[in-house]
């Protein structure tokens, strides 16, 4: 058994696991020819992964640390046998939320604002006359994954209703939360105060922000965007932004990244941007190696594997 990874690795632990196994470490210039006669690659190949798949036919399993895998999914993985495996759900989904609700805070609160300033801010200013308390308000969850389950449990511990939609709507598990399906996306629009997109970037999802979206929603609602940046129609969310028929934005993930300097989101005082750096923690490291190592005590055994990647989902 080989196992090939692009990324540190507990070594003691793997082989605890599985004591015979010969463990490459790889880099994106000796992955190719490292993979050709491997059974495991750990990390994310990148432009060379087509061509892995075609030179290592019998790679079984593939774990890239990241919660999105829309460079991987094409006719290459489609055609193949290979259980590819990622960090989504309870690996990024802790730190997603969190950040997530800091952008909410920032906007709530006029921190963005403030921070801005550079002065001392009356509390008679325009800044303290836009804010307002989460609590009884409705918080939005377009996507009910790793993301939307934390973030919920963090909205309802300040006191907001919170409802969600998405693919296949279920109990959401979280007491206070009704999970809706997709076709509801306009009714969650159109009573949410706040509204978080976490969803993956799928055809489905390209631009379902639209300008069509921004017309449903309250004018004094905020957009979190921490998923995927083409989830959100930029040049229509600068309009609802710029004719006030949307509150504010909070915005880790933008299209194009990254947003050029001269762009007029930058620019906008109802607006933060930070990024793409919501999913960075420590702690997401640990819990990836943890979601790698019980995967291998799984593959070992011939287990299923958690946080497969659904083919026919493309996350």
């Amino acid at each position: 058994m080989k196992l090939v990874t692009l990324q540190n690795i507990d070594e003691e632990s793997v082989r605890a696991i599985m004591p015979a196994i010969e463990i490459v470490r790889a880099d994106r210039g000796s992955v190719a020819t490292e993979v050709r006669d491997a059974d495991i690659l750990i990390g994310n190949p990148g432009d060379q992964w087509p061509g892995i798949l075609k030179e290592a036919p019998q790679i079984k399993w593939v774990h890239v640390g990241s919660a999105g895998v829309e460079g991987l999914i094409g006719p290459e993985f489609q055609a193949s046998r290979v259980t590819l495996t990622c960090a989504k759900g309870d690996v990024a989904g802790p730190v997603l939320a969190e950040h997530a609700f800091a952008l909410i805070l920032g906007l709530s609160r006029g921190i963005g604002e403030c921070a801005r300033a550079g002065k001392w801010i009356g509390s008679d200013s325009p800044v303290a006359g836009g804010v307002f308390e989460l609590g009884g308000k409705t918080l939005g969850l377009v996507g009910f994954g790793g993301v939307g389950r934390h973030l919920a449990r963090v909205a309802r511990g300040f006191n907001m209703d919170v409802v969600a939609v998405r693919r296949t709507p279920r109990d959401s598990g979280v007491e206070g939360v009704t999970v809706w399906g997709t076709h509801r996306f306009h009714h969650l629009l159109e009573v949410s105060d706040v509204v978080v997109v976490s969803v993956p970037d799928v055809p489905a999802t390209r631009a379902m922000f639209d300008a069509e979206a921004f017309r449903r929603m309250k004018n004094h609602a905020f957009l979190i965007a921490v998923g995927r940046g083409k989830t959100v129609d930029t040049s229509a969310l600068v309009a609802a932004l710029q004719t006030c028929e949307i509150g504010g934005a909070g915005l880790d993930v933008v299209d194009p990244e990254p947003l050029p300097g001269e762009h007029p989101l930058w620019g906008m005082e109802n607006v933060i941007i930070t990024s793409h750096n919501a999913g960075t923690s420590p702690e997401r490291v640990s819990r990836n190696q943890a979601l790698v190592l019980e995967n291998l005590k799984r593959f070992a055994a011939g287990q299923p594997l958690l946080n497969v990647v659904k083919r026919e989902n493309g996350y």
